[in-house]
């Protein structure tokens, strides 16, 4: 039975590099909205772990590894 290995947590490009090393079949971000309107990659509901990463630039970095944004 096919399953999948879904990697969490890449909310700085390092981190998201490094996850994408295991080859994973999703990464799964957390986003939420700056005030000024754009989308970051942060954990926490109050944006406290954000390093300044879109979700744009997670595309990027991801590839062709598919993104669940939440």
């Amino acid at each position: 039975m096919p399953f999948e290995i879904q990697a969490h947590r890449g909310n700085d490009p390092f981190r998201l590099k490094r996850l994408l090393v295991g080859r994973p079949t999703t990464v799964e971000l957390d986003v939420g909205l700056a005030p000024e309107g754009r989308l970051l990659v942060s954990h926490e509901y109050d944006l406290s772990d954000a390093t300044g990463m879109t979700l744009d630039d997670a595309r990027a970095i991801a590839g062709e590894t598919p993104l669940v944004a939440e």
